[in-house]
């Protein structure tokens, strides 16, 4: 099983950027019948060397946070979803795509306005109050340094 997944990942990445399998395998410093195994699952690549297949394809093997969701009601009694798990870099690379003069140190100081605000202004249950407040206090203080 593991053996296909980590197949699978190294297709698609040679898929989507486009090099036959001969050439990606040249570019890893490895042979086309070995990349051919490990495509089909036939073998299981190291960490390293599936490392080295995705760099050679233009990818990058990275651990990114999972976000778990939860429905939580306003003090108005309207459901909403709430993430648990936040991709800062996610969330950073999103609002750069939309403001081509974003400013990080101004966006640092516009999240730590959220605590002007009182939990009946964010209208949320406490626990998630306190986690937001929380989220953002801690992303504030890693932009800024302090």
């Amino acid at each position: 099983m593991a053996n296909l997944l980590a197949g699978r990942l190294i297709e698609s990445a040679r898929l989507e950027a486009g090099p036959s399998g001969a050439e990606l395998a040249r570019r890893a410093r490895t042979s086309r019948p070995t990349l051919a195994a490990y495509e089909h699952g036939v073998k299981s690549p190291t960490l390293e060397t599936a490392t080295r297949l995705l760099a050679a394809a233009g990818f990058r093997l990275d651990a990114v946070p999972v976000p778990s969701f939860e429905v939580v009601v306003d003090n108005r009694g309207r459901p909403f979803t709430l993430a648990n798990v936040f991709a800062k870099e996610e969330l950073v690379r999103l609002a750069q795509t939309q403001d081509d003069g974003f400013d990080l140190r101004v966006f640092a100081d516009m999240i730590g306005t959220i605590a002007r605000f009182t939990d009946d202004d964010l209208g949320l249950p406490r626990p998630a109050v306190d986690r937001l407040r929380h989220f953002f206090s801690v992303w504030r203080q890693e932009i800024t340094g302090g």
